[in-house]
């Protein structure tokens, strides 16, 4: 069926534009991004499609490559990068919508801080949050991007960055892409030598959380904790 054939009521632009985009599903958003569809497909079938392809969630299809989205039916490179755009914008937004004039009080604040970072990546980055005396973020860094299941950092690179930053303090946290945000044995390594590095330096390490989409991991409470944001 083609888009025309349908009510302009339903039409996913018109519903956005009288009802806000709030009124709109998922598919139905992807919809208006998209634009148009295909000779055998209107925009919503191909939306639909789209993200069944990923099992309706849209975490997974924020993991797709340049080269994994065109390779779906109707999806080219210029359909790709639209997609691959808005989902960098959210990222960006969340980022930047974080307070960072408050003091780091719990992991859960580290984790809403980082999660837009990382969240939905397939490989693992390790971040150092660099801390002034009364814990209000000085600056975060990115120290190493790795692979699917590991990433490498040197304690010295933690280190310079938050000399560099003027801290007096540091957290550590790095990501899981398979959802276990447990510790490795390597993660366990690299947590101590950080934390005999940091000591022999007057530097204190606060923390070293392991975030997955969901949940994360934190050496200082060591338990896995499921953070209120997954609740609302």
């Amino acid at each position: 069926m083609k888009l025309q054939e349908l009510s302009p009521c339903e039409w996913p632009r018109e519903r956005l534009l009288s009802g806000g985009p709030g009124a709109l599903s998922n598919s139905e958003l992807l919809a208006v991004l998209l634009r148009s569809g295909t000779a055998d497909k209107n925009v919503l079938e191909l939306s639909r499609d789209l993200i069944a392809t990923c099992d309706g969630r849209l975490v997974e299809l924020s993991r797709l490559t340049l080269g994994e989205l065109c390779g779906i039916p109707g999806i080219g490179k210029s359909k790709a990068a639209v997609v691959m755009a808005a989902f960098e914008l959210g990222r960006r937004f969340m980022a930047e919508s974080t307070d960072n004039n408050l003091p780091i009080t719990s992991s859960e604040m580290v984790y809403r801080h980082l999660l837009p970072r990382l969240k939905g990546l397939d490989h693992e980055e390790c971040y150092v949050m660099c801390l002034s005396a009364t814990h209000r973020i000085n600056g975060v860094h990115l120290l190493g991007r790795g692979t699917e299941d590991s990433v490498l950092f040197e304690p010295k690179d933690a280190l310079k960055k938050a000399f560099g930053d003027g801290a007096r303090a540091l957290i550590i946290a790095h990501n899981h892409p398979g959802g276990n945000p447990l510790p490795s044995t390597a993660d366990i390594q690299k947590t101590d030598s950080l934390s005999k590095a940091c000591y022999a330096c007057d530097m204190e390490l606060l923390d070293h959380i392991i975030i997955s989409d969901d949940r994360y991991y934190s050496f200082a409470e060591d338990k896995v904790c499921y953070p209120s944001i997954c609740k609302e």
